[in-house]
């Protein structure tokens, strides 16, 4: 059995505090270093990327060159954002999946995944 250290913990705890929210390593690391002043970068890096890989975390690109994660217990969801303010809109599985379904079923397909992040501009810049 794995040890839980204390930074694991941290980590961990202060994603379960912001389920709702998209954040970076960077964005927990300055969470983390309120809670653990002499907790370093590489230390949450490798936190984030164990999390990823036990499934506690999903790890999403968001338009960006760097991740972003978010917590497995929220709702498993697709993100439409926007360009301009980067604001996020999330979309449920099942907008998505069944008229992919739909598509697939019509020309024999069989889907083995979907990635799927729509980038645009939202309701304020669009105008």
């Amino acid at each position: 059995m794995e040890r839980i250290t204390q930074q694991r913990q941290i980590v961990l705890n202060l994603f379960k505090k912001n389920r709702q929210s998209h954040l970076s390593v960077y964005d927990i690391y300055k969470l983390a270093k309120k809670k653990l002043p002499k907790i370093n970068l590489s230390t949450v890096y490798r936190t984030v990327n164990t999390l990823v890989e036990e499934c506690k975390l999903n790890k999403y690109q968001l338009n960006e060159e760097h991740y972003h994660y978010q917590i497995t217990e929220h709702t498993p969801h697709y993100h439409m954002i926007c360009s301009e303010c980067s604001k996020i809109i999330e979309i449920p599985l099942k907008e998505i999946e069944e008229p992919a379904g739909l598509l697939a079923q019509k020309h024999d397909f069989k889907i083995a995944k979907i990635n799927l992040e729509i980038s645009g501009k939202c309701r304020k810049h669009s105008k």
